[in-house]
């Protein structure tokens, strides 16, 4: 019985721990072992389990966070989009008049505001790792128009952040802009087919 007992209380421990490794989630080889805190306006604020870990990436020297964490935290919107090659892409805006566009593994991001709209290099690739989509919390927030400081495994992040209550209108040009990519990709896929079929009646191109 006593044996039993122990298997029992084994099993609930073993499961309970399988339970928060999977919520927590698993981190990238490259991920350091140092915790890492974020302040934002010296509040600190806490990543829920279910969206990932901030993490210091070894191979960069930068810190990634969950793109939903730092979205959600800066009163912005995001929407992922397909890219016509097949790759991922992002948009990140509702802060402001900026909407920050980038692919995941892809080092450059379009930053458009208002009419203008420019090319620049990040500081580290978004990345897609265990279903979750990470981005470097420098760039992000600074594209933003914030300011961030590090030190000792902290991140510190001011500014004026919005709450996501108040960002309404860029979340809709968000959407907007979100239609109009995914509407030139289906326009593109249409012109593709009707190109391959002409090829056939022509001739020119077996199935």
């Amino acid at each position: 019985m006593k044996i039993l007992k122990k298997i029992l209380v084994l099993s609930v421990t073993t499961i309970g721990l399988s339970l928060n490794i999977f919520a927590a989630g698993k981190l990238p080889e490259t991920a350091s072992d140092s915790k890492i805190s974020i302040y934002m306006n010296n509040v600190v604020k806490t990543i829920p389990n279910e969206m990932g870990s901030a993490y210091f990436d070894k191979s960069n020297n930068r810190v990634m966070v969950p793109i939903r964490f730092i979205s959600e935290e800066l009163g912005a919107y995001i929407n992922f989009y397909q890219e016509k090659e097949g790759g991922r892409g992002i948009l990140i805006g509702g802060v402001g008049s900026k909407l920050i566009k980038m692919n995941i593994g892809s080092n450059e991001a379009n930053l458009l505001e208002n009419d203008s709209s420019k090319i620049v290099k990040t500081d580290a690739q978004a990345i897609l790792y265990d279903g979750r989509t990470y981005v470097p919390v420098r760039f992000i927030s600074e594209a933003m128009g914030l300011t961030v400081d590090w030190k000792d495994n902290v991140v510190y992040i001011t500014g004026s952040i919005k709450d996501a209550k108040d960002s309404n209108e860029n979340s809709k040009n968000l959407k907007e802009e979100n239609k109009s990519e995914e509407k030139k990709l289906e326009e593109n896929k249409l012109e593709d087919r009707k190109i391959d079929q002409e090829k056939m009646r022509k001739g020119l191109i077996f199935e």
